[in-house]
């Protein structure tokens, strides 16, 4: 990084070499460097150290502290100093007495720039002076603050440079120590701050440090042994270390070439036979210090839109010194995979190691994902399964999981119900009790969550920085499992909900718990074992704890005791806890009420699937003909965003293609998660069903957004969470080609319907439900006034609870998924003819389908004049002619894989010139518009 040229300055400016040129130094130069010598020599210590030779010394030189034609007396001082003793600081307290008389008189010299518009730390720094830079801060501190805001070459402030001409850490650690927290997020030219300057730091590489020698002639001489000198002759890159190739004025002395190469060797030895390996230690304490003084500087892209954590591990890829944690990230196939020996994690750079801990633990899984990830990269840092609506899940389920959600090695928090794992494999499988192992071998205590754990592991888990875990139900877990699930994940905020749970359990799980919470059901026995001395107390089983959150049944309603008892059991355990650890854990203590679960399904199911819907009908056979004819064209998928409330991935009978899911639910830190519906039998849920099925080749990005209420008892979608949804789809590149947003109408008569967002932007498509034959559901509410468009949305199947089992739904949000999923069909029809995919030819093929009305006819063209277009392309074809075209009912079967692939792009192209009149003389320009097909 470092690399000091040679000073252009310096050559044209330098006194000897100007005699030649007709030019000497200003009589201010001189008086400036005769000064220097002096008291480098030690003349004028003496009369440094009085108040009166101070004085004196201000009287007669303080005229030609400025002026000077490489600037002011300071840089005179760096200068001479340099040249002398190069980056050999021992002699630097010689200066300090006029360094400190010189500031304290006119702090403002800081400000001064030489020649090259270099101020004072400016010049310290590109010599690579750490000591002088500390010195002249250390002298001004308040003047020292702005100027080291000083912007130079590149845009860089001080502290940039100080990084990038890698000076001693102990001198970047003071100038970090005195500046703005403001201005660990400038940016230089290239976009960068001082951070990620130092994760570029050089590490990897050896570094030339120098050595303090005697400045004496004859310990030179000494000094350059026959191993150095070959070293020194042989002509590699270490014998001209960046950080000591010298410059022009390194190159010539007023006192004779014996003493210009005796200068010379005095100021490039010691870095030569001091070449050492750099430690990727002290570059870590760098990172942490610029971190913890402003973490703001994390998540800030230079030009290369890279955050720090991205530079880093572009670093370490580039130079391909260490491993990052994508081998971590592998999703298996199945939860029993032959992979299970692997570490839960691989090794990976420590200093980028620190910074992903860091942004997981401190900052909000959204504003992580944007320090950590690129666009369309994201992964999960939480894994919640809170709010899951039933109690119950399966192997199955996680296996599914594993295909959709892709978990970060390191996680924010585990947030796990009561929940029973079913097992899917027969429980006398080998593979079942190698799970499980030995733990827990004829016990009667639970071990359901050990899956999960286990699950997680198989994901490249190796890291959960908090766990909260509902386990107050009869029997709960056994220690055993309890430990098994959480050896290894290094928890620190441990949220166990176990009555009475041994401390041993928490030691033996993890060593970094600082924060603890306890339940207590009042046995004074168990109370007395977690204020022993041995237990929680104990700092060699608990070095890290800091805080314990007591919760205690409340007498008389669940607990055993009455008030006056329990509270005197519980005042003896904070009094011995706070004793024994010197008041360095603090208790709080809380009431206990055992929390009871919620179930329930809505909706009602039924065992035998409803009539088929025609319109439905009409478009998911035609997404089946057109499949053969996509994949053999190799089209990729249609991108589809769903803004509603999450997707429940429970519901067996749900099967779609899932890219990506992301939730913007409430607050950021409380945000359930996207696979997690709000409800059992979600409207989202039903929505990606919906679409599902009409179109099989969409792939569906899922976003839960906020519903709010409006202070009328009424749930509506929050305008600020939809707006960070959209802004996460486009990043998806769900816009390609265009984008159209459909919305739903308010069903119900709403005088409010009209302010509704976003029915009121223009650039949405809003649909109305109606039945089979077009007649609106709700004909005399406003949303059916506000419609641009009716699709059927009566009755539409979806899967209902349990395997197999169908339930019917009807409302405009499930008319607007089938008008989303007829738009996807309609550019896979686009791409099948290569026709140009713009958004506006889909809404131009809505307004032809519905004609002078606003409903979608999708029967006649999609169907019947498509069925007509593909008998005549067959039988026009110049092949021999195959078997009859397949029949259903007396029509024609469009499902049926039997048709040609030239048939039926033939077919479609006819039927797009019918629909829209002609083909487009050019190729439409894309219109982003402001929202997403979902």
């Amino acid at each position: 990084m470092a690399n000091d040229h040679f000073d252009v300055d310096e050559v044209g400016l330098d006194s000897t070499a100007g005699e030649h040129r007709g030019w000497s130094p200003s009589s201010t130069t001189r008086r400036q460097a005769k000064i220097v010598k002096s008291i480098l020599a030690g003349h004028l210590r003496m009369e440094l150290m009085t108040a009166g030779g101070r004085e004196a010394f201000l009287a007669e030189h303080e005229a030609c502290f400025a002026g000077g034609d490489y600037g002011s007396i300071l840089h005179a001082v760096i200068r001479e100093y340099y040249d002398t003793y190069g980056r050999n600081e021992d002699k630097l307290k010689r200066l300090k007495p006029l360094l400190r008389l010189v500031l304290g008189k006119y702090p403002s010299l800081l400000d001064s720039q030489n020649p090259m518009g270099e101020t004072t730390l400016q010049f310290a720094i590109r010599k690579r002076l750490s000591q002088m830079t500390r010195l002249l801060c250390s002298c001004a501190p308040a003047r020292a603050v702005a100027a080291l805001e000083a912007c130079g070459v590149g845009g860089r402030t001080c502290l940039h440079a100080a990084i990038h001409h890698e000076l001693d850490l102990d001198a970047i650690h003071h100038v970090l120590s005195i500046c703005r927290p403001a201005l660990l997020v400038c940016a230089d030219d290239a976009g960068d701050t001082p951070l990620h300057l130092a994760v570029r730091y050089p590490d990897m590489r050896p570094r030339a440090r120098a050595r303090p020698v005697d400045e004496s002639p004859g310990a030179i001489k000494d000094e350059r042994t026959p191993a150095a000198s070959q070293h020194a002759l042989r002509g590699t890159p270490r014998a001209w270390p960046g950080a000591t190739r010298p410059s022009a004025r390194d190159c010539q002395d007023e006192t004779g070439s014996g003493d210009v190469l005796l200068g010379f060797m005095q100021r490039i030895l010691p870095a030569i036979i001091s070449d050492q390996p750099y430690s990727s230690t002290h570059v870590l304490d760098l990172v942490k210090d610029l971190v913890q003084r402003n973490d703001a500087a994390l998540g800030v892209k230079n030009h290369h839109g890279r955050t720090p954590y991205l530079e880093r591990v572009h670093q370490t890829n580039r130079f391909g010194v260490r491993k990052t944690p994508e081998a971590a990230h592998d999703r298996p196939k199945e939860i029993w995979s032959a992979a299970d020996s692997r570490p839960p994690s691989e090794p990976v750079d420590s200093t980028a190691r620190y910074m992903l801990e860091y942004c997981v633990r401190e900052f909000s899984p959204e504003k992580a994902s944007a320090c950590l990830y690129e666009p369309g990269q994201e992964r999960h840092v939480t894994f919640d399964l809170s709010t899951l609506s039933q109690r119950s899940i399966t192997t199955d389920y996680l296996r599914r999981l594993s295909m959709h959600v892709r978990l970060e090695s390191v996680l924010k928090y585990v947030a796990l119900p009561r929940l029973r794992v079913d097992t899917a494999l027969d429980p006398g499988d080998s593979r079942t009790s190698s799970c499980f192992g030995d733990e827990g071998a004829g016990s009667r205590g639970r071990s359901d969550l050990l899956l999960v754990f286990e699950w997680l592991r198989r994901q490249g888990v190796g890291r959960i920085f908090k766990v909260s875990v509902e386990d107050d139900q009869d029997p709960p877990h056994s220690d055993a499992a309890i430990e098994a699930a959480l050896r290894g994940f290094d928890v620190e905020i441990w949220d166990w909900k176990r009555p009475d749970l041994s401390a041993d359990v928490i030691c033996n799980s993890t060593a970094k718990a600082s924060e603890i919470f306890l339940y207590s059901s009042g046995n004074n026995a168990v109370l007395a074992g977690w204020a022993s001395p041995h237990t929680l107390s104990d700092r060699c089983k608990f070095p890290e704890l800091r805080r314990i959150h007591l919760f205690v049944q409340k007498a008389r309603r669940q607990g055993w005791e009455d008030a006056g008892r329990l509270a005197a059991y519980t005042e003896h355990f904070k009094a011995s806890v706070a004793r024994q650890t010197n008041n360095r854990v603090q208790i709080s203590q809380y009431a206990w009420d055992a929390r009871v679960s919620s179930a329930g399904a809505a909706g009602s199911t039924s065992d035998v699937a409803p009539p088929s819907i025609s319109w439905h009908d009409c478009v998911s056979s035609l997404a089946k003909l057109l499949r053969t004819v996509a994949r053999s064209r190799r089209k990729g998928a249609v991108k589809i965003a769903i803004l509603d409330d999450g997707v429940d991935l429970l519901c067996e009978g749900l099967n779609v293609s899932i890219g990506d899911g992301a939730s913007f639910d409430g607050p950021e830190a409380t945000s359930s998660p996207w696979f997690i519906s709000s409800s059992p039998g979600s409207r989202g849920t039903c929505m990606a069903a919906v679409v599902g099925n009409l179109c099989p080749e969409s792939q569906l990005y899922i976003a839960k957004i906020t519903a709010a209420g409006d202070g009328n008892g009424d749930k509506v979608a929050s305008a600020a969470s939809a707006a960070r949804a959209i802004e996460w789809a486009m990043s998806r590149r769900v816009d390609d080609g265009g984008v159209i947003m459909f919305t739903a109408a308010p069903d119900a008569d709403d005088p409010r319907a009209e302010l509704a967002c976003p029915i009121r932007s223009q650039r949405c498509i809003t649909i109305g439900a109606c039945d089979d034959a077009g007649a609106p559901l709700w004909p005399q509410a406003r949303g059916s006034a506000m419609a641009n468009f009716f699709v059927p949305g009566k009755d539409v199947a979806v899967p209902g609870a349990g395997a197999g089992r169908r339930a019917t739904v009807s409302g405009s949000a499930f008319a607007a998924a089938a008008a989303c999923a007829l738009a996807g069909v309609l550019i896979l029809c686009l791409r099948c003819i290569n026709w140009p995919v713009d958004a506006r030819l889909v809404r131009r093929a809505f307004k032809a389908l519905a004609g002078d009305g606003k409903f979608v006819r999708v029967h006649d063209f999609l169907h019947r004049r498509l069925g007509m277009h593909l008998e005549r392309a067959r039988r026009g074809a110049v092949a021999a002619p195959g078997p009859d075209p397949p029949r259903q009912a007396g029509r024609l079967d469009l499902s049926a894989s039997a048709w040609d692939r030239g048939c039926v792009e033939a077919a479609l192209r006819a039927m797009f010139e019918h629909l829209l009149v002609s083909r487009p003389d050019a190729e439409p320009t894309p219109s982003r518009l402001d929202g997403h097909a979902g």
